[in-house]
């Protein structure tokens, strides 16, 4: 069948949102300037010709600049286009250099819709798009501004599109849009593939929040540290005040009480503050399900809107303030890859703080997913785990001690605020150590695991077993003794939310997880070669930077978690868009050590050279890339390359190993910093020494972990 495509651009207004800053900026450096040219001008009166000319030569050149940028500016607006080819979103921008970014539908984990008040006015919004890639967890992948009625009817599309499982292309969806356009040009809200069209049934639940809840919900947001600084402040007015109704009121006293209630009233007006910012932040605050997705929108200076795909959503976290705590009141966030990466989403909650009765029911209605989850018995930790912490509070104890009688040494012990300081930091240890042990907690049934902690606060977050990418554990020689473990369980998330700590558990307990994990055996995990043996152990297959692409095209799962360097894994998504991929947080630190900067400082020095780069970079780096490749492909195109000039990202020896080879080439690092610190502890000298038995360090590994790690090698060795 024929496709074709719609191509659309960003609204114009773009332009203004991206030049309007930059503009603002320098009128105020240039009013600046003019204001004390003015003066000059005042004082010598004389000379009035040639001033009045030299202003007019600066308002002429920044004219002229001006006039650049907005060109600029409106040139790049008039090349980038936006359209839907088959199953993927591809933004086309046709400058000086063509450059085309293409992402894949299914990949999308949600689609968001916010504006500000000029967008408000110009009836436009912001769209952005969000992926399920670990690699850009914590960014936004593209953002759109268009009409609100065409962004509405973009979602919509993408979202048909996903729904579609493939079986219909974007050129199809667009074609059948075409009956939902009304004369005046609106698109309806019906666009795309429908509900009745899928044969689902449609129900919709609609959860608001009314001005009482937005008022209670900033109350329980307020800082304890807030709190206690205003107390504080409050407190030492209130005592200078009656020390100086005893010894009589002075001039100092008065300046100090003043000031006191002055930085509590300021403290007291903050928080006051935060209750009515999120008032207008969270204004006709409203949750709907309908079918399979969640809708979120609220705002009053600031609209936005979220849809998020019910299966998008990898767990579930229930979070209470030291206040809420007090109260009994609970808020409630999803955890969804690309949410909170930006300010207006670090607080994008799903259900403002209510009581525990309020919150089971309306996520009974709205996400009956986890509703089962979230009423599971929390267990707190074995007693016997008290007497860990005390060991670390004992440690604490020693070290404060120690560091005290250190100062007196050097001080004096006549400062008695040091004897107090050590104190209260030991004071301050034991309750976080207390909390601690009263506050963490699991509970875990055969679908989902729950993790809860905290110290004055309280973070519980429900997660089901096929969301969970791995369980990490760890044993110290006290644990063992007590048969307690501890670890991590990663989930797929935004970097703040990716993992969750497990506390003190019976080994028991661990076990049955692992069983339990081991149900859900949905993905194929790939790990880079660069990886201890015991992470091997829970791997699949290994693979090395320059066979990672044709091992992963053999595997027959087409669900791919690749660990640990998602920068890598994302390259090699790319290269295969018909599998599915997620990634853990990680990365090669040499390579992250290379950004855009340093991509830009070295294209100017070396405006003619390709720029030759690992896929271990950042997204930052290669997407400028002229080469993307391991270090073998890299040294390999350099050498065939009938180009004279190469700027290579990647560890700086191969700088040196190519210029070595390549006499009548020029080769030039990405950054000076891109060097491994850690092979260059290794020299030749102590491989020569090692080989003759002179030098070197057994390591000997327990039988199950390297054959374990044997495993994941010989089956790479096997695909390769």
């Amino acid at each position: 069948m024929e496709t074709t495509e719609t191509k659309f651009r960003n609204h114009i207004s773009i332009v203004i949102e991206r030049f309007g800053t930059i503009f603002i900026g320098i009128v105020i450096v240039l009013a600046g300037s003019a204001l004390d040219d003015l003066k000059e001008i005042v004082k010598h009166m004389d000379n009035l010709k040639e001033h009045l000319a030299d202003e007019f030569a600066g308002a002429s050149l920044f004219l002229v600049l001006f006039l650049i940028a907005l060109f600029w500016q409106l040139r790049r607006w008039a090349k980038t286009y936006i359209s839907i080819q088959g199953q993927a979103i591809v933004i086309e921008k046709n400058t000086w250099n063509r450059k085309v970014q293409t992402i894949g539908i299914k990949h999308i984990s949600n689609v968001n819709l916010s504006q500000n008040i000029l967008e408000m006015m110009l009836g436009t919004c912001t769209v952005k798009l969000d992926t399920d890639s670990f690699s850009t967890a914590d960014d936004t992948d593209v953002k759109l501004v268009l009409k609100k009625e065409k962004a509405e009817w973009f979602r919509q599309t993408v979202f048909a599109i996903m729904e579609s499982e493939g079986n219909r292309s974007g050129a199809e969806v667009y074609a059948q849009d075409a009956n939902h356009q009304t004369e005046s040009g609106v698109y309806k809200e019906t666009a795309g593939i429908t509900d009745e069209e899928n044969g689902k049934n449609i129900t919709e639940t609609t959860v608001t929040a009314n001005v009482n809840d937005m008022i209670w919900h900033g109350v329980f947001a307020i800082n304890l540290f807030a709190v206690l600084l205003a107390v504080g402040g409050i407190g030492g007015s209130v005592s200078k005040l009656l020390s100086g109704i005893q010894e009589g009121i002075s001039g100092q006293n008065i300046l100090e009480i003043i000031s006191g209630w002055a930085v509590a009233f300021f403290i007291g007006a903050t928080a006051a503050w935060d209750t009515v910012k999120d008032f207008i932040k969270y204004y006709q605050y409203q949750v709907t399900r309908k079918s399979d997705k969640i809708y979120i929108s609220y705002g009053l200076l600031k609209k936005v809107s979220y849809v998020i795909p019910v299966k998008r959503i990898h767990g579930v976290t229930v979070r209470q303030t030291w206040i809420a705590r007090i109260f009994k009141r609970y808020r409630v966030e999803l955890i969804n890859v690309g949410m909170g990466d930006d300010d207006e989403e670090k607080d994008a909650f799903f259900l403002l703080y209510q009581s525990h009765a309020d919150v089971i029911e309306k996520m009974q209605k709205l996400l009956p997913e986890f509703a089962e989850a979230m009423e599971l018995p929390l267990q707190r930790q074995k007693k016997s785990v008290i007497f860990l912490k005390a060991i670390s509070a004992v440690i604490w104890a020693v070290a404060l001690f120690v560091a005290d009688r250190f100062a007196k040494e050097i001080i004096g012990s006549h400062f008695l605020w040091i004897n107090l300081a050590c104190v209260c930091g030991w004071l301050v240890v034991l309750v976080m150590l207390a909390g601690g042990y009263v506050t963490d907690a699991f509970a875990c049934d055969k679908k989902s695991l729950a993790v809860s902690s905290g110290v004055f606060g309280r973070e519980t977050t429900y997660m089901h077993y096929p969301q969970i990418q791995y369980f990490s554990v760890n044993q110290n020689i006290v644990a063992k003794k007590l048969r307690v473990v501890k670890g991590n369980a990663y989930l797929l998330a935004s970097a703040s939310d990716s993992r969750h700590d497990l506390p003190y558990m019976p080994e028991e307990a661990v076990e049955e997880l692992k069983e339990l994990k081991k149900q859900y055996p949905d993905y194929t995990v790939v790990a880079y070669i660069n990886t201890t043996s015991e992470l091997k152990t829970l791997c699949d297959v290994c693979v090395t930077s320059a066979s990672a692409v044709s091992i992963v095209k053999k595997l027959e799962n087409d669900k791919i978690l690749f660990i640990p360097d998602c920068n890598l894994g994302a390259w090699v998504a790319e290269q295969i868009p018909e599998k599915t991929f997620k990634f853990i947080k990680g990365g090669c630190p040499t390579h992250l050590r290379m950004g855009k900067a340093d991509v830009a400082k070295a294209k100017k020095a070396h405006p003619n050279a390709k720029l030759l780069v690992h896929p271990e970079c950042a997204a930052a780096v290669t997407k400028n890339a002229d080469y993307i490749g391991s270090t073998t492909g890299i040294m390999s195109y350099a050498k065939k390359s009938t180009d004279k000039e190469f700027i290579i990202g990647t560890e700086n020896s191969i700088v040196s190993h190519l210029q070595y080879e390549c006499p009548d080439k020029l080769f030039y690092p990405l950054s000076k910093d891109c060097v491994c610190h850690n092979m260059k502890l290794t020299t030749l000298v102590d491989v020569y020494n090692c080989l003759k038995g002179l030098a070197g360090e057994e390591i000997i590994l327990p039988e199950e972990v390297s054959k374990g790690a044997k495993r994941c090698i010989d089956r790479m060795l096997e695909l390769n």
